[in-house]
C-alpha cells in the first residue's frame, strides 16, 4: 500500500469519526442529572468521583446515581466524563499549539499516555494524529 492509500484510508476513517453521533445533551429534564452535568463541565480537569457526581444530584446514593444516569443518557456517568474529555482534548488540539502533553493535564487526563489510550481506544487514533489531520482540527461542535 502507498503512501497516498494509507493518508486517504486514515483521512477516510477521521472524517467518519468526525461526523459520529453526539454524545447526549447537556442538560436533562431531571434537574439533578442536569446538576452533576454542570459539575463535569465545571471541574473535568479534576478527579471525579461517582460519589460527587451524586451529592451535586441531591445527595442520591451513588449506585441510584448510576442507574438514573444510565437510563437517562445510555452511558455511564464515567463514560460520559471521558467522553467530556476526549472532546476538550480535541478541541483543544485544533485551536492551540501547546504540547500534547500539556493538553492531556488540562483536559483531565492522568498523563499523556493515558490520554493516547483513551484516544486510541475510542477513537482509534492517537492525539498526535487527530493534530495532523486538518479535517479533525477544524473548529466544529461534537457537543
Amino acid at each position: 500500500m502507498t503512501e497516498d492509500e494509507v493518508s486517504g484510508l486514515i483521512t477516510t476513517a477521521l472524517r467518519a469519526l468526525h461526523h459520529a453521533p453526539a454524545p447526549p445533551p447537556k442538560t436533562h429534564p431531571d434537574a439533578r442529572l442536569g446538576q452533576s452535568l454542570r459539575l463535569v463541565g465545571e471541574r473535568f480537569m479534576e478527579k471525579l468521583s461517582v460519589e460527587e457526581l451524586a451529592r451535586a444530584a441531591g445527595n442520591l446514593s451513588p449506585v441510584h446515581f448510576a442507574h438514573l444516569f444510565s437510563a437517562a443518557f445510555g452511558i455511564s456517568a464515567h463514560q460520559y466524563l471521558m467522553q467530556y474529555r476526549v472532546h476538550q482534548a480535541r478541541r483543544l488540539l485544533g485551536e492551540t499549539g501547546s504540547r500534547i502533553a500539556d493538553i492531556a493535564y488540562e483536559a483531565g487526563f492522568c498523563s499523556q499516555a493515558h490520554m493516547t489510550e483513551v484516544f486510541r481506544r475510542r477513537l482509534g487514533v492517537s492525539p498526535a494524529l487527530i493534530r495532523q489531520t486538518p479535517v479533525c482540527t477544524q473548529k466544529t461542535s461534537l457537543w
